[in-house]
């Protein structure tokens, strides 16, 4: 930095000296006086005089526009000189020394430990290189095809949204406890909605083909994929840890050389059932796909209230991903997750900034990974926030809504448009469904009290489903902030709003506003008040689950008040609000692979 101080001062004394030169009086005005007034030949003198005067005006302005354009290139690569250098000391090596080393070697030997033992809860790991590059999971998505270890190893990640590094997956698996490694480019393709932010969700593909995954080989499909920036690093040749041991500290001393991998990480890929009895006879017929938890989310009765009403609305399964949580909601959480209706995923911290470098912590990985993670288990994903709700008006579960709007072979039905202006023989792969702000600020409903002051108590009437009543009476177009139910297999990306690419032969439909609406239950989006002069209808259409819903609630404070002690007042048989790690490692041992929970190392 003092080389470019230093030319910049000679630079700036060179400038100054030419405008001395353009500007001293003393040496041209005189000169051109005394001309004047001389004698004989005083005209052509007079006149060479002013000639030699503005030859030497124009050599000097021609020096100063050179000096200026050489100051300026020369300031403008300093400047990217200097760019790049605090550039490569905040990605180029050093974040990727901050992220496992802040923790202890055990802590990230701890993680890997959970992520193989659960072979699906897995934080997220970096991939070493120069810039900045994470991944969260990996699953082999076969679904276009018909042969055994065909398809494609899809990763969710994070990467630059444009020129990313160039990446390759070494696809991995054992024999006889010997590490086997193929080295595959990987294609990188941005999940869209990023906003042209520096970061983005990203599909890393690994795709398996004849030519890189020979049929000779003897496992028909890779068991793990590790990302990395060169395509031959050194990877570790001995002790895949394919089956887990049953202790941490049996983990380490087996495979702990695992957390020093050159690429900085390891996953399993998560593969689903070959059996076409499994594949087509779903466990779950509609599952909820919620994004990341944040800000320490820790309004329980928004959060009993959303699961509870979406039970009632025919959701059997619902998966979480914990960025940040309070302690009521990690309580209420783990009470859920007991009972197989909840998972909840680890959304750790990543080294990029939300919202400045990255939609907020990265959702469409998080909404894309719930697609993936569910395709064959859940026969219909719904995605949806925690203020939102959707309601039919002729049926009473989303799910009799469905069934109620298809055909037997699955095309479009009469009564649904379809977005792409499809006819017979494509199939809906996705119901979209247009949104009704339903602002908090206008008044309660005043009858929500009457209505079921017998059935539950002032403390559990906090329900805002039931509370709000008043929406605004225009409606959101399809696509503009509607929210979705898919049928997981029928598409390739999904967004907040919409689904953005489908697999081929499927379409969306919009489902009219007269067999259902999304209730969105929020502030006035801009900000202000100004909202709530919109014109506005009563809208009780939510009132039909009042009375399941007020007992729903009120057991569930009266069950999760035994062990959560700020939910109800203590009891005799209260539990610790935080479940120990040996109780976490057991329910995670005895899960299956599609069941999860609150890792004790997810924020």
């Amino acid at each position: 930095m003092l080389w470019k101080a230093a030319l910049t001062r000679r630079i700036s004394r060179m400038i100054f000296k030419c405008r001395l030169s353009l500007t001293s009086p003393a040496r041209t005005t005189p000169t051109t006086t005394r001309i004047s007034i001389g004698k004989g030949n005083g005209k052509r003198s007079a006149l060479g005089a002013s000639g030699a005067a503005s030859v030497v005006r124009a050599d000097n302005v021609y020096l100063l526009a050179v000096f200026f354009v050489f100051f300026l290139l020369v300031m403008i690569v300093a400047q990217v000189m200097v760019m790049r250098s605090e550039l490569s000391a905040s990605v180029a090596g050093e974040w990727l020394k901050r992220l496992p080393q802040e923790q202890s070697r055990d802590a990230w030997v701890n993680q890997l430990w959970f992520c193989f033992q659960g072979r699906s809860v897995c934080p997220w790991q970096p991939v070493a290189g120069r810039e900045k590059c994470f991944v969260y999971s990996a699953y082999l998505d076969d679904t276009a095809s018909n042969n055994p270890g065909t398809g494609t190893v899809r990763v969710i990640g994070v990467a630059k949204t444009k020129k990313p590094d160039r990446l390759w997956c070494q696809l991995g698996w054992a024999t006889n406890g010997t590490a086997n490694w193929i080295a595959v480019p990987a294609q990188i393709k941005a999940i869209r909605e990023h906003w042209n932010l520096r970061y983005s969700a990203v599909f890393i593909l690994c795709p398996l083909s004849s030519k890189n995954w020979p049929a000779s080989h003897p496992r028909s499909h890779p068991e793990f994929v590790s990302i990395s920036t060169s395509e031959h690093p050194t990877m570790p040749d001995h002790d895949l840890p394919i089956r887990t041991t049953s202790t941490m500290s049996e983990f380490n001393a087996t495979h702990g050389h695992w957390a020093d991998s050159p690429t900085g990480n390891l996953l399993p890929i998560i593969r689903y059932s070959d059996d076409p009895e499994i594949r087509n006879n779903p466990k779950h017929q509609l599952s909820v796909c919620v994004k990341p938890l944040h800000y320490s989310f820790n309004r329980v009765d928004q959060l009993i209230e959303f699961i509870e009403i979406h039970r009632l609305l025919g959701v059997s399964h619902f998966t979480f991903y914990n960025h940040t949580v309070g302690d009521n909601c990690d309580c209420v959480l783990r009470r859920y997750i007991e009972q197989g209706l909840v998972e909840v995923l680890p959304w750790s911290q990543l080294d990029v900034i939300s919202q400045k470098e990255i939609r907020t912590e990265g959702i469409f990985a998080s909404l894309n990974d719930c697609l993936y993670r569910h395709m064959f288990d859940s026969q219909y994903l719904l995605m949806i926030d925690l203020d939102e709700l959707i309601v039919p008006r002729t049926k009473f579960t989303l799910t009799e809504l469905i069934a109620s709007t298809l055909l037997a072979n699955n095309t479009v039905a009469g009564g649904i448009h379809s977005s792409a202006n499809s006819h017979n023989g494509y199939q809906i792969g996705a119901y979209y469904f247009r949104n009704a702000f339903f602002y908090l600020s206008w008044p309660d409903d005043p009858g929500v009290h009457s209505a079921w002051s017998a059935t539950a108590s002032s403390r559990h009437l906090d329900l805002i489903s039931l509370r709000k009543t008043r929406r605004n009476f225009k409606l959101h177009p399809h696509r503009i902030r509607s929210k979705y139910i898919c049928r997981p297999r029928a598409v390739v990306e999904v967004g907040n709003h919409f689904v953005w690419e489908f697999r081929a032969g499927n379409v969306a439909a919009h489902v009219p506003d007269s067999l259902a609406l999304m209730h969105h239950y929020r502030t006035c989006e801009f900000g202000g008040d100004t909202c709530l002069a919109n014109p506005s209808i009563q809208d009780r259409s939510a009132w039909k689950y009042g009375d399941a819903l007020v007992n729903a609630v009120r057991r569930r404070f009266e069950q999760f008040g035994q062990y959560c002690p700020t939910l109800l007042p203590f009891t005799a048989n209260q539990q610790p609000l935080r479940t120990s790690m040996a109780t976490i490692a057991t329910t995670i041992a005895n899960a299956t692979t599609t069941t999860s929970t609150l890792s004790p190392f997810s924020s």
